[in-house]
């Protein structure tokens, strides 16, 4: 029962990527102006890099930033971050919630579960509750 309720954190995770990267005008987001640094990818790549005044970049901004340390720097990468730990934790802690038949037949009535539980939760996240209003 964990693992489903980790791959529904993740999907809302996943829907919080894919909103900031293609619709962050369109998002939450943009209603929180403080958190424009960090959301909008339009400015938050710049939390991974030192830049010159003429916008060239001379190298990471922080030992890390634009590789172990890059889910500090946005909130794209934070939330990438946050779902794959979560699909690990999934995995890791996965126990089948009723047996059917075989283990062939219970682990494909399993995948459906989280794939229909991961793809509602991302729609409903992604066309309705992160929709800015």
């Amino acid at each position: 029962m964990i693992s489903i309720i980790l791959i529904f954190l993740a999907a809302i995770c996943n829907a919080v990527m894919d909103k900031t990267a293609w619709h962050y005008h369109k998002s939450i987001f943009v209603q929180y102006p403080k958190l424009n640094q960090w959301a909008n990818p339009i400015n938050s790549w710049k939390n991974k890099w030192n830049l010159t005044h003429d916008g060239e970049v001379t190298g990471e901004r922080f030992l890390g930033s634009s590789t172990v340390f890059v889910f500090t720097t946005d909130l794209w990468h934070f939330s990438q971050f946050l779902m794959w730990n979560l699909v690990i934790c999934a995995i890791v802690f996965y126990q089948p919630m009723f047996e059917i038949y075989n283990d062939l037949v219970t682990n494909l009535i399993h995948f459906v579960i989280f794939k229909i539980t991961f793809s509602s939760i991302f729609e409903l996240f992604f066309r309705i509750i992160l929709k800015k209003r």
